[in-house]
């Protein structure tokens, strides 16, 4: 942790997202390098799928400076987030935990990577995680895994893409949900 800090220092970085695995799973590592770079005039934020997060950890986050959390949420339909995550439960936990931080004054944006199996679901999933309180929600499409030997029957086609920013675009309008992606597309691909 303090190489890490002295490095970031060294190099004048200025915002860092702390994002894992899961970085609740090293609970001490984490809160302890999060003081290091806030106490180094770094931003800092977190990356979380939030199954695991306690009320313990809403609090030191507070403590510590740290203001918002960003999370992932594949559908509003509970077995489809469940199957894309493949984690039975893992819906109802992130659900849980989203709860926990916004009820601990912690701002949630959400990011829902788009695959085929959750490309219709843009709307209603926005729609929903408003109803929660979340923030801001960002649909992304899915980028093929280094590991992947066939990622074709996920990826989105350029005219499945067009529909998602359409309903972002709509959810943005429509109730005033700010939207927006987590990757840079080519103007091609608009």
């Amino acid at each position: 942790v303090d190489q890490t800090v002295t490095e970031l220092i060294r190099n004048g970085v200025f915002q860092v997202t702390l994002t894992g695995g899961e970085v609740f799973l090293r609970r001490a590592s984490l809160f302890r390098m999060i003081k290091k770079i806030i106490s180094a005039d770094i931003s800092c934020a977190i990356n979380s799928n939030l199954t695991i997060f306690t009320q313990e950890d809403a609090q030191n986050l507070r403590q510590l400076g740290i203001g918002g959390i960003l999370t992932s949420v594949c559908s509003f339909d509970a077995t489809r987030h469940d199957e894309i995550s493949r984690r039975k439960g893992s819906f109802e936990k992130t659900m849980r935990g989203i709860a926990l931080a916004i009820e601990n004054d912690l701002t949630v944006a959400v990011s829902m990577v788009i695959t085929k199996l959750n490309a219709n679901d843009v709307i209603e999933t926005g729609l929903f995680l408003k109803k929660l309180g979340v923030s801001q929600f960002f649909a992304t499409k899915a980028s093929p895994p280094l590991n992947a030997k066939d990622f074709s029957k996920f990826m989105i086609s350029k005219a499945e893409l067009g529909k998602v920013l359409e309903d972002l675009a709509k959810l943005r309008d429509g109730v005033g949900l700010d939207v927006g992606i987590l990757e840079c597309y080519p103007l091609c691909g608009y």
